[in-house]
């Protein structure tokens, strides 16, 4: 559900709407992966505002990092 451009309140609405659906489901709480499309193009707020749903429900935010700055695994 993220996008390229900053959403709409409606959007964002539509969002923490699914997002409490799900915790009401029993989620564990929000994941992005920021490296990949679509949640590259999230910003720090609209992510802030879905962990703040998660957190209601005693969620967690996660993030799947990878690959980032010189001590990487990945680099020789």
């Amino acid at each position: 559900m993220l996008g390229k451009t900053t959403p709409a309140p409606i959007r964002i609405e539509q969002m923490e709407t699914a997002r409490r659906h799900g915790d009401e489901q029993g989620a564990l709480g929000l994941s992005t992966s920021l490296q990949y499309v679509p949640d590259r193009f999230a910003s720090t707020d609209e992510i802030i505002e879905l962990a703040k749903v998660a957190a209601r429900y005693g969620g967690v935010y996660f993030t799947h990092q990878r690959s980032e700055g010189p001590y990487s695994s990945n680099r020789r």
